[in-house]
């Protein structure tokens, strides 16, 4: 599992770099040549789209996600236990609900032959893609809502987030 997080984290990191290129030549050629780069925008929007959802079922599955405690007055083991468990069933239910949405969309537009506008991608691909990785967010979520009540998911959660 360490080596597909590493290489998963690899990728979005270069991912992020890509984005932080596509800027550095645009807002270089807009201010010193009057001459944007040709499609920046839509690149910069695909590759934070992979960036952003490589990242989600990580996040997801290492519980780095982000929770509001509500009830941080009462204390106990199986309270905690029961936050996670709540925690990552409302984040699978979302997730869930984004994949299936995603997936409604990567049909439509592969019905349509949905393209990008100054690319001509094919946005099915993209749709995909993202719709996948929801589904994958979804699952790693559930482990954790299982693993909320045979495990200690605080401290698994603290020695995870020592690696």
């Amino acid at each position: 599992m360490k080596h597909l997080e590493k290489l998963v984290g690899y990728i979005a990191a270069m991912a992020l770099l890509l984005m932080m290129l596509i800027v550095l030549i645009d807002v270089i050629g807009r201010g010193l040549f009057n001459a944007p780069l040709a499609s920046a925008t839509e690149l910069s929007e695909m590759v934070m789209a992979v960036m952003a959802f490589l990242a989600f079922p990580l996040l997801a599955f290492r519980q780095r996600d982000i929770t509001v405690d509500l009830l941080d007055v009462l204390e106990g083991k199986t309270l905690k236990q029961f936050q996670v468990f709540l925690a990552s069933v409302c984040g699978a239910i979302v997730f869930g609900l984004t994949a299936f949405q995603l997936a409604v969309f990567a049909k439509r537009s592969l019905t349509n032959g949905e393209i990008s506008p100054e690319l001509h991608f094919p946005m099915t691909y993209l749709w995909w893609f993202m719709s996948v990785m929801a589904a994958l967010t979804a699952i790693a979520a559930l482990v954790v809502a299982i693993r909320a009540f045979t495990a200690n998911p605080v401290a698994a959660a603290q020695n995870q987030a020592m690696d």
